[in-house]
């Protein structure tokens, strides 16, 4: 069958679709961690905004029916740069760098779990959903910067789409590797299961009966001499 050729048009357009699925988004190219949603695995979290919200593309989280000292966790790995109550509008707030110009912003906290300096991975606690700071009500005020720059907040490869939506966490971590039973310390071998050294004696549910060595003669096992006919009433060999 002969080779058929596209024409230069649709060959270009081929070419397009293949560079538009093996390109990764802007974002992604640009370094961006895996931000995922700052709430414990598996907890369902409602995202809110507001018009002229403050700094740009910021986002309120909730958890219904009552947030207040919920758990707040690293949206990803990073380096905890501030942790304190002196943040003026953001009152009790945690900051952590994950690199690359990349930072998150953990405001209107009740209280922090952490400390400038520690090293965190995500889904690790960070501190509790407060009302401190410039706030009117219980949430948590959560933003992603690049380079100081407020950025369009994306949830586990999802872009946020500053709406009010539920938002599950898949902030689980890194799963524990499978380690091997623990052997138990002290405890003593099964020496039923060994096998006992040789002795001058067999027992074996009857009673000892010297094996031949040197200076001794051999003497016959009673179920032996039974077979033969030895000990028996009424038998004599000639």
């Amino acid at each position: 069958m002969p080779k058929r050729t596209l024409p230069f048009a649709t060959a270009a357009a081929a070419a397009a679709v293949v560079a538009s699925v093996v390109c990764l988004p802007t974002a992604q190219a640009a370094g961006r961690p895996d931000f995922q949603l700052p709430a414990p695995c598996g907890e369902t979290w409602g995202a809110s905004t507001y018009a002229k919200h403050q700094p740009a593309y910021s986002v309120d989280l909730n958890y219904y029916p009552e947030d207040t000292g919920r758990p707040v966790v690293a949206s990803a790995a990073g380096t905890v740069t501030v942790a304190d109550s002196a943040g003026g509008w953001a009152g009790t707030h945690v900051r952590i760098d994950h690199g690359g110009g990349w930072t998150t912003h953990y405001a209107h906290l009740s209280s922090t779990a952490v400390t400038p300096g520690a090293t965190v991975a995500a889904g690790q606690m960070i501190g509790r959903v407060g009302n401190t700071g410039n706030s009117t009500g219980p949430h948590l005020h959560f933003e992603q910067t690049l380079n100081g720059v407020g950025q369009p907040a994306v949830f586990d490869g999802t872009a946020y789409s500053y709406s009010d939506r539920n938002i599950t966490s898949n902030n689980c971590g890194s799963p524990e590797p499978r380690f091997a039973r623990p052997r138990l310390l002290g405890r003593r071998p099964d020496r039923r299961r060994q096998a006992r050294p040789a002795g001058p004696c067999e027992h074996r549910g009857q009673d000892p009966v010297a094996l031949p060595g040197a200076g001794q003669r051999q003497v016959r096992r009673p179920d032996r001499q039974r077979r033969m006919g030895l000990h028996q009433p009424g038998v004599r060999r000639g």
